[in-house]
């Protein structure tokens, strides 16, 4: 079972052991095809910069307490507000880390690698 990116590390695991998997299960999974094609413009990276010093500063942790940032972090509607309060810390700790600016920058080689193997 795979989330988001790492879908595609779990085809490509696929694609190498098949003897090794029964099937895939991918929970908001990218395709290989959207990934394969991305690419970060200008104005992308300059919000990710943006994000990561409002994030770095504490003024998103700020803006979080008043609820200016549940547009942001809360993408489903009726959640119990344990929930949110959950969704929001968690957003915060893991927004922009250095996780994930590499698998933004890795994300157009890995779909290349995995090709469109889900299309068959």
């Amino acid at each position: 079972m795979a989330h988001s990116m790492g879908s595609l590390e779990m085809i490509r695991f696929a694609q190498l052991y098949p003897n090794e998997v029964v099937a895939l299960v991918m929970i908001d999974g990218i395709s290989p095809q959207y990934a394969r094609d991305y690419r970060m413009t200008p104005l992308m990276k300059l919000g990710w910069e943006a994000m990561h010093v409002a994030k770095n500063s504490g003024l998103l942790r700020g803006l979080s307490k008043f609820g200016v940032t549940d547009k942001l972090f809360i993408d489903i509607a009726g959640l119990p507000q344990e929930i949110r309060d959950t969704k929001v810390v968690m957003s915060l700790k893991n927004l922009n880390n250095d996780n994930m600016k590499v698998e933004m920058n890795a994300m157009s080689d890995n779909g290349k690698k995995v090709g469109g193997w889900l299309t068959r």
